[in-house]
């Protein structure tokens, strides 16, 4: 799969292309660049904001096992039980995630 800010510069630079060589630019162009560009960047935001939740959730549950839920975190979280259980202060990726 292309990556959409790839597209977007190839989008761009057929747009500088055009204006060059054959004024007036088709506005399809231009629009679609910056419908892609604005998507990759509510992506980027929400990909930041979930992150930032995870790890929030993670310091929740560090906290409830440091306080006697073991039981509950193995149940409810057994994906950290091992980072947690090792005293790890940050939330590891997910598995599948990049790191």
């Amino acid at each position: 799969m292309t990556d959409p800010m790839e597209l977007v510069g190839r989008l761009e630079k057929r747009i500088a292309y055009d204006r060059a060589h054959y004024p007036p630019v088709d506005p399809l162009f231009t629009e679609a660049a910056a419908c892609i560009r604005e998507m990759v960047e509510i992506e980027n935001d929400a990909i930041q904001k979930r992150d930032g939740l995870e790890e929030d959730l993670y310091q929740a549950v560090l906290v409830a096992y440091r306080r006697g839920a073991v039981d509950w975190t193995m149940l409810n979280y057994p994906q950290w039980i091992n980072a947690i259980s090792a005293g790890r202060e940050v939330c590891p990726p997910a598995p599948g995630a990049e790191a």
